[in-house]
């Protein structure tokens, strides 16, 4: 029992520290960087090892928990600095890359070219197309509503990793559902609410990133990570511009759980 509240606590303390800190005082800006910290400080408590420095960890062990905190914090970065469209999307795009090579690199000797291309790119275009699915509804229907989106996401996420075998990871996913729930208490203060487009970089980091390791290097069945990871595009039926109604938004919530709910009843078979 005290293993366990200790584990949830090494969870759920650095996503509410980091929320409160960071997105609660600074506001929108800092929620990506919220998200990285608090997945950065939850791997290095709940696995007794903190991130070694990218170079070491490319020349080392490349060990694929470690490149995702990395690219969580990477994308928080990105997300604080913010900058035009332009810029920001193509840098966002190539993180997303980089973050599918560098954690299969322990995978790729194991694979024959034309899986090595095949697995790559269906990862690379399903994590992309999440992220700007995701950016695009922050964009047109930024508020509270799609933070318990985000937050419905990374808990069922949670529960999947932990059906599909890692509870690491499961534990990971739980501090950025926990860090979603703690910006939503923010609005007690913070009026209006908003969680920014940039931040949407981060949160698809982290979730296609788990599940990419759950389906790899755990016992996560292939058409799960894929509803799952996939499963945000459901969104796009929340509209936005003129039509901005909260029956749309609440229906397109729960198509995304639907699918969610369907990925883990194939996790249970």
């Amino acid at each position: 029992m005290k293993d366990v509240l200790f584990a949830v606590l090494c969870g759920v303390l650095p996503a509410v520290a980091a929320a409160l800190l960071l997105f609660g005082v600074a506001g929108k800006r800092c929620l990506g960087l919220s998200i990285g910290i608090a997945l950065f400080a939850a791997f290095g408590l709940l696995d007794q090892v903190w991130p070694i420095l990218p170079h070491e960890l490319y020349q080392g062990g490349n060990q694929y928990q470690q490149w995702l905190c990395w690219s969580a914090v990477v994308a928080g970065l990105l997300g604080f600095v913010s900058g035009p469209g332009w810029f920001v999307v193509p840098m966002s795009v190539l993180l997303i890359g980089a973050e599918i090579w560098l954690m299969l690199t322990n995978r790729r000797g194991s694979m024959a070219l034309p899986e090595t291309v095949i697995v790559h790119g269906l990862a690379f275009v399903l994590i992309t197309t999440t992220f700007l699915v995701l950016r695009r509804i922050a964009e047109r229907r930024d508020g509270i509503g799609i933070a318990f989106a985000t937050c419905v996401l990374m808990s069922v996420d949670a529960g999947l990793l932990g059906l599909g075998g890692s509870w690491l990871l499961a534990q990971l996913a739980g501090t950025t559902a926990a860090v979603m729930a703690t910006a939503m208490l923010t609005a007690l203060w913070h009026r209006p609410f908003f969680m920014g487009a940039p931040s949407m970089l981060a949160v698809t980091v982290v979730h296609g990133g788990l599940l990419l390791a759950g389906y790899f290097f755990s016992d996560m069945r292939a058409e799960v990570a894929v509803l799952a990871a996939g499963s945000p595009v459901t969104l796009l039926l929340a509209g936005g511009g003129a039509g901005r109604s909260g029956w749309r938004f609440a229906c397109a919530v729960l198509a995304m759980s639907s699918v969610l709910s369907i990925a883990v009843l194939l996790s249970l078979r």
